[in-house]
């Protein structure tokens, strides 16, 4: 062996026991060929193995989808449908629609878009909801709707989630009809209406009873304490109704509550007043944002419907027929504002009406209303009050408002009167071109003393013409309000802007002069 390997080293003739090598270079293409053409071949083999796994995995998809009973399509970026399935295509032919037109390269947004039927509202605003999972400012979006057909009515929730992966943004949009528990609802939904109408309701006069009454009233007394108008709350006792019990009987007595109960909620003309039975004979009448006028023109108006019931009581000591008192307070809530203190002013009201002689009105207002009085009818009508301290000093001005108050009190007169041959659209004419008049003579004086403020009082003086007029104008279309009279020209242009807002001028002038 070691011969062998000291052969290369003897000089001479050279030996060769095996082939003389290639080129170094050429092995190399050799190796790289040979490499490259197993590795791509490798990738040939992947790839058709990767093909066959997203084709498998594609059915795969396909057919977990085709089996769902949800309607599923899975929407890409820019609206385009890329894969629905079974249920999809079942629904859009059972519905009268190719569906071609509503699956794999339609784009689903504008399709959304065109909707032209009564759903074209919530189409919108469902392709919104999926533009807004699509940009990633939501990550779900859920939204009932419904989608009546011409046989029967059906609704449906639509459901929009991300596709996961890290490819391009996807979306699964998925509808499921939700009719049977839509209609469960909407059962259950009536029932409770029925159940609450029957818990909030007198069984004998089928109006409120006191438990919806003083959860109404709480609520109204927060209400108004955030919004500082004035509430008005009435109780109403029949007058001798144990004698009618006596004389007539249980049944009869029956009778006449309802009768009463009815007339007083008819005399109710606003969705939000509420008219209650607040135990036994006992009323109470709701009226949010009424001030007082306005709430002893309702008094009055229920006072003298129910006596023209002409329900038969020969036991009363004030009149042969059924009669009522009633007690009326209005009043600005505070946030201190109880409801227990605001009912015990209305009853100490009706303990004086009954006191007074019954069958008629007793109220309080609101310290703007100090100038209402008692009017001089032996029942309960009202009247303004003229007290020297709001004299302005000038001798026309003062001849006017005295005018003025004496048009008002006709005015309120006839209204809780009740007399059907009462013209109230002349007095409130009447009442209002006095007021013009008055008005235009008091605008003069203020510019002529130099008064600061005399342009912005004749801007007020326009809007409560402008609102006296509009009343009288709409007496074209339908009957004059009555209780729009007493709020807006008796309470609003002669109480509170002459006993309120004139005197701030009167004492500027006493100043300046």
């Amino acid at each position: 062996m070691l011969a062998f390997s000291l052969v290369p080293l003897l000089p001479g003739e050279r030996f060769s026991f095996v082939e003389k090598p290639a080129p170094l270079a050429a092995t190399f293409v050799l190796l790289i060929t040979v490499s490259t053409l197993w590795t791509l071949g490798l990738v040939v083999l992947v790839n058709q193995k990767l093909a066959d796994a997203l084709k498998t995995s594609k059915l795969f998809l396909e057919s977990t989808l085709d089996g769902l009973s949800a309607n599923i399509a899975l929407v890409e970026e820019s609206g385009g449908i890329l894969l629905v399935n079974k249920a999809w295509r079942d629904f859009a032919r059972a519905n009268g629609i190719d569906p071609v037109r509503v699956s794999e390269g339609v784009n689903y947004l504008r399709v959304c878009g065109t909707e032209t039927e009564y759903c074209a509202g919530d189409a919108f605003v469902f392709s919104e909801g999926v533009k807004s999972v699509l940009n990633g400012s939501k990550e779900l979006f859920v939204m009932e709707y419904p989608c009546h057909s011409p046989s029967r009515q059906r609704w449906f929730m639509g459901r929009v989630t991300p596709f996961p992966g890290d490819g391009p943004k996807r979306v699964v949009v998925a509808h499921e009809e939700i009719t049977e528990r839509k209609l469960m609802e909407i059962a259950l939904e009536k029932t409770n209406k029925k159940l609450e109408a029957i818990t909030n309701e007198d069984g004998l006069t089928k109006i409120a009873n006191r438990r919806h009454f003083d959860a109404v009233l709480e609520n109204e007394c927060a209400r108004h304490a955030r919004s500082g108008a004035v509430l008005s709350v009435l109780l109403l006792d029949i007058d001798y109704f144990k004698n009618f019990n006596d004389t007539y009987g249980h049944v009869q007595g029956d009778d006449c509550l309802r009768s009463v109960a009815q007339a007083m909620a008819r005399c109710l003309k606003r969705p939000t007043d509420l008219a209650a039975r607040y135990g036994g004979e006992e009323f109470a009448c709701l009226l949010p944002e009424t001030n007082l006028l306005g709430a002893v023109g309702v008094a009055e108006n229920i006072r003298g419907t129910i006596q023209k019931l002409a329900i038969e009581h020969n036991k009363s000591q004030v009149a042969p027929v059924v009669t009522v008192s009633i007690g009326v307070v209005s009043l600005r809530c505070e946030s201190q504002t109880k409801p227990d203190d605001i009912l015990r002013q209305a009853d100490a009201l009706l303990y004086q009406a009954k006191e007074e002689g019954r069958n008629r009105v007793s109220f309080r207002g609101v310290p703007e209303d100090a100038y209402l009085g008692p009017g001089d009818s032996p029942v309960g009508a009202v009247k303004i009050l003229w007290n020297n301290a709001s004299s302005s000093g000038n001798a026309r001005l003062d001849r006017q408002h005295g005018q003025l108050v004496d048009l008002a009190n006709a005015l309120l007169a006839g209204i809780l009167s009740g007399d059907a041959s009462f013209d109230l659209r002349e007095s409130v004419v009447r009442l209002l071109r006095h007021v013009q008049t008055h008005f235009e003579d008091e605008e003069h004086i203020m510019r002529e003393m130099g008064y600061p403020q005399a342009e912005e009082h004749a801007a007020e003086h326009g809007r409560l013409l402008q609102e006296g007029w509009a009343l009288v104008r709409d007496d074209d279309v339908a009957g004059i309000s009555a209780v729009g009279v007493l709020q807006h020209i008796v309470h609003g242009l002669v109480m509170q802007h002459m006993f309120s807002e004139d005197v701030k001028y009167y004492s500027w002038s006493r100043v300046v002069t």
